[in-house]
């Protein structure tokens, strides 16, 4: 009977000890539950300010984007403009290119005639320096 006398007298301890314990544990648990509730409406509150904050930036950016799609367009029509020139002058300079290479032997006669014709020039001059000394 001992035995149970002992572990009786143990669960009187132990019911006396949470009798006065477990109150003070509870009133601690509500405090640290109305600071967290606290916490978060504080929260709640700081995120609703924030969410607005960004919907006046989003705006902000908004305007600015639409101030900025004019120039965009300008930018746009003159590199289409650009474009489209490269592409006129490229197709010229094609065209050339294959119109030299394929009348190279006409060119080749006219050039030459061109610089036979200079040559012709020079030495009729030396022939009439010749004449004029010769009188």
């Amino acid at each position: 009977m001992n035995a149970t006398s002992e572990s009786s007298q143990f669960f009187d301890l132990m019911s006396e000890f949470f009798t006065k314990v477990l109150p003070i544990v509870g009133v601690i648990v509500l405090i640290a539950a109305v600071f967290l509730i606290w916490e978060i409406i504080k929260f709640v509150k700081g995120l609703d300010v924030t969410v607005n904050k960004i919907n006046n930036t989003i705006e902000s950016v908004e305007e600015s984007m639409n101030k900025l799609q004019a120039p965009l367009n300008t930018v746009e029509s003159l590199s289409h403009t650009v474009d489209s020139i490269h592409a006129v002058s490229k197709r010229a300079v094609d065209k050339s290119v294959s119109m030299i290479t394929d009348n190279y032997v006409v060119i080749k006669d006219w050039v030459g005639t061109f610089f036979k014709k200079d040559d012709l020039d020079e030495a009729s001059e030396v022939d009439e320096v010749v004449v004029v000394e010769e009188i």
